[in-house]
């Protein structure tokens, strides 16, 4: 899940990822990977209330139960929802 808060053209940019991976956990000095699959709701909660108003855009991909969930709980917060396929 990625959200920027402020406008692109805004020197403050900032951009927030989270990361889950349902198998092995890979420990990595430069991000913090949680185990698991994430409630889609609460991230989008705490999104929300991080990003003060500002507009958030939502960037998913991955199999279809965890598009159509997480695509799912972004737009009832607001977000701005895009959806990658990759053909493998």
């Amino acid at each position: 899940l990625t959200s920027a808060f402020s406008h692109v053209a805004s020197p403050d940019f900032s951009l927030h990822v989270e990361l889950y991976i349902t198998g092995d956990v890979m420990e990595h000095r430069q991000f913090v990977a949680s185990s698991g699959r994430p409630s889609w709701d609460e991230v989008c909660k705490r999104v929300a209330t991080d990003s003060k108003g500002e507009p958030v855009a939502m960037l998913v991909c991955g199999p279809p139960s965890l598009v159509s969930g997480a695509t799912s709980s972004g737009r009832s917060a607001g977000f701005h929802t895009h959806i990658e396929t990759f053909l493998l």
